[in-house]
């Protein structure tokens, strides 16, 4: 059939929100009408209440309303099988037991996935009843793709082609072990390659499943402006409840935590015209309508019962709330973060503590705390690692944990035993204004005196951003992180009522500037201009150490290089170590060496795989 699309761009959530009843006309005479039904970010919320989260619909709800639709198809953007100890103790396998009971048909993997490692998330795959789909994550060996990239699903004549996309943010968002086999190409080009494919294929709609988000340099809007013929994205990764039309394509997302149960019909006429209407079910509206299936509903009362035994253990008692809120913590000093830093440094004897912010998922209520409490705080399993380190190198790590400057920033550093001042609005690499251990004022071109800094082994190797952690002598480890906050809480003499003292303070602006608070009702405008926004400025950049070494001069010609003495090795976009990340290498990985310029600080133009940029000559082996 011959396709020309016209797209509607319809807020019907306020009918959901204030009415609590949505009316669907019927599908005229020659047209189809197929609804696709859509999550992201769950982070293992999959029930009301529990283990769950009491602002979760429930995944046995949302596959009765899934199975309540005709032509219906449930389709989930990622980050969805960690998060919690509901989906953290299976390591996955709850989540994927409950997503095909659910009736699940896609899934988009997102950084988050990795979690496990590789080797599970591939193990889970198996398991699942529905397909992973991704177009830019690629094995190392070969640059084959690890996943389909894209897959076609007919539903009632009607021929729906959906691609998979993956943030590249995912190489500082897990941790970098999880991800050594595997690389994550531009979301753009695999856009580019997907769409072509499936315009050859004919498909009648083209879909894409991302988990890019709406933020940074890579996100799905420059997508929507890019790459011609999608008709809609279904984003996840950035945690954005709503709907907007960017370049005629509608891009849509579901907040997160299950808060949220996307809806898109997608009505296709008799002459190819595609047109379609977006919404959202909130959990008043599904609690109301619909009851929770039956079968979903006892899988998840057997686990959660097997899951309450083992969590519902009292470990200690806190007087007060701990706030753990996304926004504050990733953006000021907070007397949670300064208990699990100082956990950090009480367990492994070390001087110093670092705790990325990112690291700490929910926040601790006043009264008794279990066990299940601590794993819902600090859900990662990470281990804490002692380090060697200079004041100059820990005044370049905590550049990169304060740029950017924002809710969105999981590396923002919560500390203990020392004190730095920033200004979040200066130029990256220039936001510490000052640094000071033991009430000593630090130079940031000391890289002489050494201290003990306990971080944990994902900031250890390179995640967050923080890379500079990679070259440094690691003296010491400590237990799981988790396990390190209950011994300091139960036996540590912990103060559970500390407060901030000021080891961190932002000048000249009292606190982060919070977008303003928004009423929960979604806008009903229909004729919504397109978004064009810039790519942002706030990308990662890691200044290459500035001590003295001595500078190997290689020959200027084309080759071949091994990484070496490198964990993670910044590809950029032009000779400069404050030009923009375009990929990260690995310590063995071989690259074609295309260019090589410079004397005392020599850079290589490189080509891996279908990457081309520059790296800094201190790590390439020439052969």
């Amino acid at each position: 059939m011959k396709k020309s699309k016209a797209l509607f761009f319809l807020m019907v959530a306020l009918l959901v929100l204030s009415f609590g009843v949505v009316v669907y006309a019927d599908t005229p005479e020659g047209e189809t009408t197929i609804t696709i039904f859509h999550t992201n970010d769950t982070h293992g919320r999959f029930q009301h209440g529990s283990w769950g989260s009491n602002n979760a619909i429930g995944i046995d709800t949302v596959a009765s309303i899934v199975a309540a639709t005709e032509n219906a198809l449930f389709i989930d953007a990622g980050d969805t099988i960690h998060g919690v100890p509901f989906v953290n103790l299976g390591h996955g396998a709850n989540a994927i037991e409950l997503m095909n009971l659910a009736g699940v048909n896609l899934m988009a993997p997102g950084n988050h996935e990795f979690n496990f490692g590789l080797e599970r998330l591939l193990e889970l795959e198996n398991l699942a009843d529905f397909g992973f789909i991704s177009a830019n994550v690629f094995w190392r060996e070969d640059s084959s793709l690890v996943f389909d990239p894209y897959v076609i699903i007919e539903v009632d004549g009607v021929s729906l082609g959906f691609f998979g996309l993956i943030t590249p943010a995912a190489y500082t968002t897990t941790h970098p072990n999880n991800i050594v086999d595997v690389y994550f190409g531009r979301p753009i080009d695999a856009a580019h390659e997907a769409v072509a494919a499936l315009k050859a294929h004919e498909v009648d709609v083209i879909i894409a499943i991302s988990h890019v988000g709406l933020d940074g340099p890579s996100n799905t809007r420059t997508i929507a402006n890019a790459v011609p013929g999608i008709d809609l994205i279904i984003d996840g990764h950035s945690h954005d409840v709503g709907y907007e039309v960017v370049n005629g394509v509608l891009i849509t997302q579901a907040d997160g935590h299950g808060a949220y149960l996307g809806r898109v019909d997608i009505t296709v006429a008799e002459d190819g015209d595609v047109s379609l209407v977006a919404s959202l079910i909130d959990q008043e509206y599904a609690h109301e309508n619909f009851e929770p299936n039956a079968v979903v509903a006892a899988a998840i009362a057997a686990m959660v019962e097997e899951l309450d035994e083992a969590m519902s253990e009292v470990v200690a008692y806190s007087p007060v709330d701990l706030d753990g809120d996304r926004v504050r913590i990733r953006t000021t000093e907070m007397p949670l973060g300064n208990l699990v830093a100082e956990s950090m440094a009480w367990a492994s004897g070390a001087e110093l503590a670092l705790m990325n912010s990112g690291g700490i998922r929910d926040s601790f209520y006043a009264g008794p705390l279990t066990l299940g409490d601590i794993l819902r705080v600090l859900a990662f399993p990470n281990y804490v690692v002692v380090v060697e380190i200079t004041p100059a190198y820990l005044w370049e790590a905590l550049e990169n944990g304060v740029a950017p400057w924002s809710a969105d920033n999981g590396r923002f550093p919560q500390i203990y035993g020392f004190e730095f001042t920033f200004d979040g609005y200066a130029e990256p690499g220039n936001r510490v204004t000052s640094l000071t251990i033991n009430g000593v004022a630090q130079n940031r071109e000391n890289h002489e005196t050494l201290f003990t800094l306990a971080v944990n082994d994902f900031l250890a190797a390179g995640g967050d951003g923080y890379e500079n952690l990679v070259m440094l002598t690691q003296v010491g480890q400590a237990g799981l992180i988790s396990d390190v906050f209950t011994q300091f809480i139960t036996v540590g003499e912990a103060d559970m009522t500390v407060q901030v003292d000021g080891r961190m303070v932002q000048v000249g602006v009292e606190s982060v500037d919070e977008p303003p608070v928004e009423d929960d009702v979604p806008p009903t405008d229909v004729d919504i201009p397109p978004v064009i926004e810039p790519i942002s400025d706030d990308i990662p950049v890691v200044d290459i150490p500035t001590q003295e070494e001595v500078i190997v001069v290689v020959e200027t010609g084309p080759g071949t290089g091994t990484v070496v003495n490198c964990w993670m090795l910044n590809v950029r976009a032009s000779g400069s170590s404050s030009a923009r990340i375009l990929a990260y290498l690995r310590r063995g990985d071989v690259v074609t060496v295309l260019e090589t310029v410079g004397t005392q600080f020599v850079w290589h133009r490189i080509r891996f795989g279908d990457i081309e940029g520059w790296v800094f000559g201190r790590y390439l082996e020439i052969h």
